[in-house]
């Protein structure tokens, strides 16, 4: 199972749009997944907080710029049960 951290407003508001390409595919492809959207500053660390404090390996795939990499790396609870992937979506990609 791959877990999404998204943010929609990356890319001055198109993060939602490119979010709705891949969850295209995503479906086409019949892949397990789960979607967090970010709503405010440093939301992608308390979700990744509470998404890896179960001790679980987890798959994150983080959608965003480079600020929402950061909150994602902080909320990260223990490294080696994680797989960290990035679809760069910022401004500056």
């Amino acid at each position: 199972m791959y877990t999404f951290i998204a943010n929609p407003n990356a890319r001055s508001g198109r993060g939602i749009l490119l979010w709705k390409q891949i969850e295209k595919i995503l479906q086409e492809k019949e892949i397990e997944y789960k979607v967090l959207f970010t709503k405010y500053q440093h939301h992608a660390t308390r979700l990744v907080h509470d998404l890896t404090s179960d001790s679980a390996s987890h798959t994150i795939v983080v959608l965003g710029g480079d600020g929402t990499l950061n909150e994602v790396i902080n909320g990260i609870s223990d490294f080696s049960r994680i797989v960290l992937g990035i679809l760069p979506i910022g401004s500056g990609n």
